[in-house]
């Protein structure tokens, strides 16, 4: 299955599938700079298209100062390299795409966790 960028695609419709962590720097150097989110309880996020057009979206949910003045800044948060918890988004299952964006994680580093809608932990690594 190929996965490609697809910020002009209609993501309504789309629920959560699944989690994913990693840190914004992470997903930047692999997806460039987020589009924007709603400015409320997402400051950012990526679209994505699989070859059979199905929409998966990954974006960080009530993450920053946008939600709750208490949390960090969209600044803070986007400078963060520690992971920390990034949506799912899907009409589908996103089992496939959680599991490729796994992997695309864990050529950045030794290992990556990734936990699809079923609540089951899914470990990819490459070694230590």
């Amino acid at each position: 299955m190929v996965f490609k960028l697809s910020p002009d695609s209609d993501i309504g419709g789309t629920s959560l599938k699944g989690l994913v962590y990693a840190s914004y720097p992470e997903l930047k150097k692999l997806y460039g700079e987020a589009l924007e989110g709603d400015d409320y309880k997402v400051s950012g996020q990526w679209v994505f298209e699989d070859d059979d057009g199905n929409i998966f979206t990954l974006y960080d949910y009530k993450a920053t100062d946008f939600y709750d003045p208490e949390l960090e800044s969209v600044k803070q948060f986007r400078n963060n390299k520690s992971p920390t918890e990034f949506h799912v988004g899907g009409r589908t299952s996103a089992v496939n795409f959680m599991n490729w964006l796994g992997y695309e994680l864990a050529k950045l580093r030794s290992n990556a966790v990734v936990i699809d809608e079923f609540n089951t932990h899914v470990k990819v690594g490459l070694g230590s």
